[in-house]
């Protein structure tokens, strides 16, 4: 969730990423989040939660859900609230 990610955390992130192959660094890294997390916290997911539409964070939570059979829930709390925004 949220829009962008600072200039420090990509210089952060860069070393980590050089360490991937090509095809490691575009094979659907969520799916390779969520099983990483899985694996660190011992519980596996029922569904996804994505919080809000923009930034990519709608679509590749229902990616991961269709791709692992998992359920998916609209968190985005604006709804109807800004019916005048269009997204």
């Amino acid at each position: 969730m949220g829009g962008g990610v600072s200039e420090e955390i990509r210089e952060r992130i860069n070393p980590l990423l050089e360490k991937l192959s090509a095809e490691d660094q575009l094979e659907k890294p969520i799916l390779k989040a969520v099983e990483e997390l899985t694996k660190y916290s011992g519980i596996e997911p029922d569904g996804f939660i994505p919080t809000e539409i923009g930034a990519g964070n709608m679509a590749v939570s229902l990616f991961a859900a269709a791709m692992l059979d998992k359920f998916v829930i609209d968190g985005d709390c604006c709804g109807r609230a800004k019916p005048m925004i269009s997204i």
